[in-house]
């Protein structure tokens, strides 16, 4: 498990799980996100459950950042699980407006989350 004080990972049955622990996201604050699972992987491609039910905003920067490059670094499938309209709203956004490059979809259940990622898992995982 990698903690800091704006995300914390780990990685179980094969998938890792990042639960965001900010309600604004700019683009310092993704690049600390994305450094921490980047390490956290360790050379391994991961299914990635993120719970963004606590952001409110996020920068258009931040946006592209999780979007592509080392955002996506690692990651052959991402499930954000949002908790609120206005989560889904800016889901959707980013969805929209960033299209990363790796199979992206929403959620409202974790285990709905956790269903289509099954599918992904040891696909690319090293």
């Amino acid at each position: 498990m990698i903690e800091n004080q704006y995300i914390k990972i780990w990685t179980e049955d094969d998938i890792m799980f990042g639960y965001y622990k900010v309600d604004e996201v700019d683009l310092e604050v993704a690049n600390h996100m994305i450094t921490a699972r980047v390490e956290a992987c360790d050379g391994k491609t991961y299914p990635f459950l993120g719970d963004v039910s606590s952001v409110k905003t996020i920068t258009k920067d931040a946006r592209s950042a999780f979007a592509e490059g080392d955002g996506i670094k690692n990651m052959n499938a991402c499930a954000l699980v949002v908790g609120s309209p206005v989560n889904r709203l800016l889901g959707n956004f980013f969805l929209s407006v960033s299209k990363p490059t790796i199979p992206t979809r929403l959620f409202t259940s974790q285990e709905d989350a956790l269903g289509w990622l099954s599918t992904f898992k040891k696909e690319n995982v090293d």
